[in-house]
């Protein structure tokens, strides 16, 4: 069992028989034990052949030329708001508040001290986010979250 158990498995990132969120992380994020560790894990996962990683030579030469043509205008208000995602299945929360934050939207709420900003725990008026937290969300409850 402990040899299954520090199996990583890899994939080719299309979503070919990836388990739930919950099924990968059932003992919480940040577990010490490996006795704890869930059966299947990711570690930098390969990009698909269609996609380019952004810090390789062909991806700095097309955000160079992006740069080049006024295109990229709209990558260094996100690049400001850059946060990684609080929980596995938060993907879409994270985004959603990178962008709203980089839109300079007001939330029209405090969320620490003084500050009104968005994040994650204040995206929770189409959807619980104990639910998103075990299931993810759909595009359709984000589009919801995103106009409340």
């Amino acid at each position: 069992m402990e040899e299954e158990r520090a199996l990583i498995e890899h994939d080719d990132g299309v979503g070919r028989g990836l388990p739930s969120v919950s099924s990968l992380f059932p003992y919480g994020p940040g577990s010490t034990d490996p006795k704890e560790w869930p059966l299947r894990s990711f570690y930098r996962r390969e990009l698909p052949s269609s996609c380019v990683k952004f810090s390789s030579k062909e991806g700095i030469q097309l955000f160079q030329e992006s740069l080049s043509q006024g295109t990229a205008a709209a990558y260094f208000p996100l690049a400001e708001q850059f946060r990684t995602q609080d929980e596995p299945a938060f993907c879409g929360l994270s985004t959603l508040t990178m962008v709203l934050n980089s839109l300079a939207i007001d939330p029209g709420r405090i969320w620490k001290g003084g500050w009104r900003w968005f994040s994650e725990e204040m995206l929770d008026c189409c959807e619980s986010l104990e639910k998103i937290r075990k299931q993810g969300i759909s595009f359709e409850k984000l589009a919801c979250l995103a106009s409340c």
